[in-house]
């Protein structure tokens, strides 16, 4: 099979699991099968046939896809403003709608001299590590009750350099929080009602974390 060749079998794969953009991730999955080459160099050869090795290994990849299982999963890293965070489904995937909160939260900040902040569920570390990384002097906890995501919230604050700037605790907010003093308070909660979680998207119902989607129940 050729890159182009595989490139078409992708996309058909993919449109006929009902993925919108089969194209874009059929070009993802193969750039991660052939050693996460760039999208780019697939284009420039189309008529390069693949290894037995890289074959095998989208053929995976597109049945995981197929089967609804989150790209930012399956690719295992996904971006986040200016970060590029590990993903996996120990946490929520990172919205762009996030972003915004991370965008409010700074305006916030602006001006304040080493502010402290609180992350109330922080998940990958998302919001936390973003601030740390958009607002040099800022210190931020982030909690969470899932020790699990703090798990992956702490590799992902091991891959970036802030000098000690975020904490990380796990906690549960039924227990209050001390008396600790912050300039500001984010969080991204769970939001969904529970009657309205098969509703969602299966990407979403069948694969990411219910305590971080579920407001209740």
């Amino acid at each position: 099979m050729t890159v182009g060749e595989a490139l078409a079998h992708g996309t058909n794969v993919l449109a006929e699991a009902g993925i919108d953009t089969a194209r874009l991730e059929a070009e993802l999955l193969l750039a991660k099968a052939c050693d996460d080459c760039a999208r780019a160099l697939l284009y420039m050869e189309l008529r390069r046939e693949l290894t037995a090795e890289a074959e095998a290994a989208y053929e995976e990849l597109l049945t995981r896809r197929a089967q609804r299982e989150p790209l930012a999963y399956i690719l295992g890293h996904w971006g986040f403003r200016r970060l590029t965070l590990k993903t996996d489904k120990r946490a929520l995937i990172p919205r762009p709608e996030t972003e915004i909160v991370v965008e409010r939260a700074l305006r916030h900040l602006h001006g304040l001299e080493e502010p402290a902040v609180l992350d109330v569920g922080t998940g990958t570390g998302a919001i936390a590590l973003a601030i740390a990384d958009e607002h040099p002097q800022a210190r931020v906890t982030a909690i969470d009750a899932s020790e699990d995501a703090l798990a992956l919230a702490r590799e992902n604050f091991d891959l970036l350099d802030l000098d000690g700037r975020v904490r990380l605790v796990e906690h549960d907010l039924t227990e209050g929080l001390g008396r600790d003093e912050f300039d500001l308070v984010v969080s991204n909660p769970p939001y969904i009602e529970p009657e309205d979680l098969e509703t969602l998207q299966p990407e979403v119902r069948d694969w990411e974390p219910r305590i971080a989607l579920v407001a209740h129940g």
